[in-house]
């Protein structure tokens, strides 16, 4: 989890820097990025412990 959130914050750096600090274009990368984390996180989260038992 902890290895994700780290490559999510490098390509979020990289983004902000290819895309020259455009608010717009990374609000919208947010509203794209954060559900699709969260989803992932919970996916993944529910697969172990559905593992586990």
């Amino acid at each position: 989890m902890d290895a994700y959130l780290g490559v999510l914050a490098v390509s979020l750096v990289w983004y902000m820097l290819l895309s020259g600090n455009n608010i717009k274009m990374l609000l919208i990368f947010f509203a794209i990025e954060l559900p699709v984390t969260v989803a992932i996180l919970f996916i993944k989260d529910k697969f172990l412990n559905d593992k586990k038992e």
